[in-house]
């Protein structure tokens, strides 16, 4: 499978403008901003209930290649990221921010958010990972313990990695914290996370927003409310984040939940506020929510969507 894998990325790859990465240069992530959450390494993993195989799975990331241009998730292939990285696509390597009997402390994270940017895969992947992701910040209030442990850690990588890229995912508890309007009183209910907020502005190349949204729930002045937020709370910061859109459609969490409607149709109403809306459209582009999570003919719709709001800047 991954012979399949590495083939179907060489041919692709002789259709994509070459813009080769050094390993050793801090990546370049260039907006529009187009990010994919959800990579995972074929070989052995297991097709969706609604995808026929991982045939299918592999056309599709095909597809998403072609478009986006931040990959995250984790694979064990240098053969896929080498890739990439020659084309000028970033995989970013997901880790995670949850608390529990090895991760307790600040030097728990530094080790383990540290480990792919040190991972050259067995000399395969000159360099390590080109960068990590971040999944996700707390709404932990300014001064408590949680939210220091995970400042110090990101400042601790960035000081050790000055040249890897480092995203980060942000629920709305978080982006609202602070804000006097309806959405913040509701759901931030009067925290502040500001500490966190400017350090994700100092140390972080990107912020993905999580406004994620039901057909049975929908809560568009989300976005304008999380852009005031944040340009009042961390100037600067609106600059270089996006919002994460949930396209996730499994039992467990599903945005597609009302049959009459046209789940495409739903996505797409949210990408046009994202270019319409003011604040809102001074993020530099758009991140999906996730992969593994939707339908094929959902991962296609979600190409065009791309393609047609976020076309790429071709040099």
């Amino acid at each position: 499978m991954k012979l399949i894998i590495t083939l179907t990325l060489a041919i692709l790859c002789i259709s994509i403008p070459a813009r080769a990465q050094d390993a050793n240069v801090k990546p370049k992530l260039t907006p529009p901003y187009r990010l994919m959450y959800g990579y995972k390494d074929l070989a052995g993993f297991r097709p969706q209930p609604f995808w026929s195989d991982t045939k299918e799975c592999a056309r599709l990331w095909d597809e998403v290649f072609e478009r986006f241009n931040i990959i995250t998730g984790k694979t064990t292939d240098a053969a896929v990221v080498k890739r990439l990285r020659e084309h000028g696509i970033v995989f970013a390597f997901s880790v995670s921010n949850n608390r529990n009997a090895t991760h307790k402390t600040t030097e728990d994270f530094v080790r383990e958010w540290s480990r792919p940017l040190e991972d050259t895969l067995g000399g395969q992947l000159p360099g390590g990972f080109d960068g990590i992701s971040i999944d996700e910040l707390h709404g932990d209030t300014d001064g408590s313990a949680d939210s220091e442990i995970t400042i110090k850690a990101v400042r601790e990588v960035r000081r050790r990695f000055p040249q890897k890229a480092i995203l980060a995912w942000a629920p709305m508890v978080v982006v609202l914290a602070g804000s006097p309007d309806k959405n913040g009183l509701r759901y931030a209910k009067g925290k502040m996370c500001d500490n966190q907020l400017r350090m994700v502005a100092e140390c972080c190349d990107l912020l993905m927003i999580e406004c994620y949204h039901r057909e049975s729930s929908t809560h568009l002045d989300w976005f304008a409310e999380a852009a005031k937020n944040l340009n009042t709370r961390a100037p600067g910061l609106l600059d270089k984040s996006v919002f994460g859109l949930c396209v996730s459609q499994r039992e467990d969490l599903n945005m597609d939940d009302k049959p009459e409607m046209d789940f495409a149709q739903h996505v797409e109403k949210q990408f046009k506020l994202l270019k319409t809306e003011p604040l809102v459209k001074q993020t530099p582009g758009v991140a999906i929510y996730a992969f593994y999570r939707a339908k094929p003919e959902m991962i296609r719709a979600i190409n065009l969507l791309a393609e047609k709001y976020y076309p790429a800047a071709h040099p």
